[in-house]
């Protein structure tokens, strides 16, 4: 079938004719076209990526950079804590708590009628 097929596309020729009016117009474009307008854009889309990929590499590679050198300092400080916590001197020690002193409040507090703090009178 693939030999009928390119037996067929070799004794063929396709030709295209676009109407007289489409020709004559500005639709299709010329040298002028092409040198006025799409080459200088052309250069201007290439100047500007090769402007803005550099650009994208350096900023994802301050990130990376940025996220590597955290990593690293959570594990050496994580390291550095359990070194700590396993070498520390174990120590045995009891806190006592022998309760507050006894607060002595002036003689007149507790007589006077607008003393404050009334409702802790005795």
């Amino acid at each position: 079938m693939l030999e009928k097929l390119d037996s067929y596309l070799s004794s063929h020729t396709l030709e295209a004719r676009l109407p007289r009016a489409i020709v004559d117009s500005d639709i299709v474009p010329r040298r002028g076209f092409v040198k006025k307008v799409m080459i200088p854009f052309l250069l201007g889309l290439k100047f500007k990526a090769t402007a803005l990929v550099p650009l994208a590499f350096a900023l994802i590679a301050m990130k990376t950079w940025k996220a590597l050198t955290l990593g690293l300092l959570s594990l050496v400080l994580s390291g550095a804590m359990l070194i700590f916590k396993l070498t520390k001197p174990k120590v045995a020690y009891e806190v006592v708590h022998l309760g507050h002193p006894p607060v002595e409040h002036p003689p007149h507090w507790d007589v006077a009628a607008h003393a404050p703090y009334r409702a802790y009178r005795k």
